[in-house]
């Protein structure tokens, strides 16, 4: 396990562990699974059975029509069953993911979250829902400071590769080069001071061709024009109303990131963890109107960073496969609710330091 695109995800992008239909990412064994494919066949052999049956009841004599009738029946019932076996599989498979979680939750003790926890953990969806790991509390994946305790707590929770505080901190510092309870708390305040939303304001004012730069980046994001210039300067519509977005969805996304994976490595606790969540989520629902949006300025906060088209198009489809929520995500079944917080100055106006700091860049950091 490690930290992509500076968030707790799969070793490789994507994830080759991951694979299509959605459905059969679930907590079944191979062995299970082929068991149920076998099952399925027999069940439409019993249903062509019954079907060539009935079609001779008619031309078979009055005296072995009871016989037939009974063999008929045996055979439906059969089909009945494995059809209804087999389908429990399938349904377990296709929210495997989410009934995963249930059953993790519930070994852990931990109530379903709360309207204002799953506002939070809407910041991270984006990836969550890219990575196929959990959206709905704090772990991403099982957790081995929460089940650790537990006997054989890896097969059990065998879904999705475990985490363990090991892991956890391993990525931290790979990633983003937190290794204590300060090192997080400082990354937290940088990325609330803009730390992304800064360095593209940088790039678009040191650039001698401005114009060259939001091509640029808007070919790499594949997002409209003018929406780029939105997220840079702003819009009349909204002055006064909502600042220029810049790069706050990946900034504060990122910080519902950074918590889960300090949560998970034993350097804050739960309660600092939400903290942090909730701060970062009322401020995004002040910045941006609509999920949409704050969604949209995740994914050129990922083309900012990746600058390659390929792996920012894959973030994207992911992105839009999520605002859809056809698999019925509770934490994206949540309204967006608006924010009313009171935004510092540099949110609403930017930075007239830039040339002064010069120590943005950090590991893992662009």
């Amino acid at each position: 396990m490690t930290f992509l695109q500076n968030h707790i995800g799969d070793l490789q992008f994507p994830g080759d562990k991951h694979f299509n239909p959605t459905w059969a990412q679930q907590r079944i064994n191979p062995r299970t699974k082929a068991v149920t494919t076998w099952v399925v066949f027999g069940t439409t052999l019993c249903a062509l059975v019954v079907a060539m049956c009935l079609a001779n009841l008619g031309g078979t004599p009055e005296r072995g029509r009871t016989g037939l009738l009974t063999f008929i029946a045996v055979v439906a019932a059969v089909g009945l069953l494995l059809g209804i076996w087999s389908w429990r599989r399938w349904d377990a498979a296709r929210s495997g993911l989410w009934r995963a979680q249930q059953d993790y939750n519930r070994a852990v003790g931990r109530q379903a979250p709360t309207a204002e926890q799953l506002q939070a953990l809407q910041l991270g969806t984006a990836w969550d829902f890219r990575d196929k790991s959990w959206g709905h509390s704090l772990a991403k994946f099982p957790c081995e400071r929460e089940v650790g305790h537990l006997p054989d707590w890896r097969q059990r929770f065998a879904m999705i590769d475990p985490g363990t505080v090991a892991d956890h901190r391993a990525a931290l510092m790979e990633w983003w080069a937190i290794g204590t309870t300060a090192s997080y708390r400082e990354m937290v305040t940088r990325l609330f001071d803009g730390l992304h939303s800064r360095n593209l304001d940088a790039a678009y004012l040191g650039n001698p061709d401005a114009r060259s730069f939001l091509d640029h980046l808007a070919g790499v994001s594949d997002l409209p024009l003018d929406y780029v210039e939105y997220c840079i300067h702003g819009s009349v519509r909204d002055r006064g109303l909502r600042p220029p977005p810049r790069l706050w969805g990946w900034d504060l996304g990122r910080i519902a990131i950074i918590a889960r994976g300090a949560y998970g490595a034993g350097l804050i606790d739960e309660e600092e963890a939400w903290r942090d969540m909730s701060r970062a989520s009322a401020w995004a629902r002040t910045i941006f109107a609509t999920r949409e949006e704050f969604f949209h300025n995740i994914v050129l906060g990922f083309a900012f960073w990746s600058d390659d088209f390929t792996e920012t198009h894959q973030f994207g489809q992911a992105v839009t496969a999520a605002l859809a929520n056809h698999e019925g995500w509770p934490v994206l079944a949540q309204p967006w609710l608006p924010g009313e917080v009171t935004l510092p100055d540099h949110v609403w106006h930017g930075w007239d330091d830039l040339d002064s700091d010069d120590d943005e860049e950090s590991v893992g950091h662009r």
